[in-house]
């Protein structure tokens, strides 16, 4: 049902308002990828201090049986940060996307800092974020996913090519 309903808006978006109406309201976003990208990476090293601190290990198995976890709730934690910026930018956006999709319904936004001001003045800060349970929900646990396999990829890795690499040191030394 979603799917269809998301490929007929964008059907309808498309055919009244042209194909590039799809990637209306798309500059605000990119131009702060840079910056979700630090406030992502600087709330991970952040809460995985604070989790060295407070959970310091008492062991190496111990470390590499938490370190799933604690991957999983600092990306969580990352997150959680980046989606106070990029709910009211998805949202600005979608609001671009859709905005003069309608043959009966003129455009109402010239850009992403109009319909932004547009919204605050009619809904204030509650319309701006509007959307930002969903995006909660998709965001954390899909960071504290991301950054629990990236860890686990990255030491099985690490491990694989340190365990290689001395086997093939021990072949060549005499």
């Amino acid at each position: 049902q979603t799917s269809s309903v998301s490929l007929s808006a964008a059907a309808t978006s498309s055919s009244n308002a042209g194909f590039l109406s799809l990637y209306r309201g798309m500059a605000a976003p990119l131009s702060a990828a840079a910056v979700v990208n630090a406030i992502i990476f600087a709330s991970y090293g952040t809460a995985s201090r604070w989790w060295d601190q407070q959970y310091p290990p008492k062991g190496q198995q111990q470390q590499q049986h938490d370190s799933w976890i604690k991957a999983f709730v600092c990306g969580s934690f990352a997150g959680f940060s980046q989606s106070i910026i990029i709910c009211p930018m998805e949202h600005i956006k979608c609001r671009l996307q859709l905005d003069g999709s309608s043959s009966v319904r003129p455009p109402q936004f010239r850009g992403p800092i109009d319909a932004a001001q547009t919204i605050m003045k009619s809904h204030g800060i509650r319309g701006i974020y509007r959307g930002y349970g969903c995006t909660l929900v998709r965001e954390v646990p899909a960071f504290g996913a991301y950054f629990a396999v990236y860890d686990a990829v990255k030491d099985r890795a690490t491990k694989y090519f340190d365990d290689n690499s001395s086997s093939k040191q021990q072949q060549y030394n005499p």
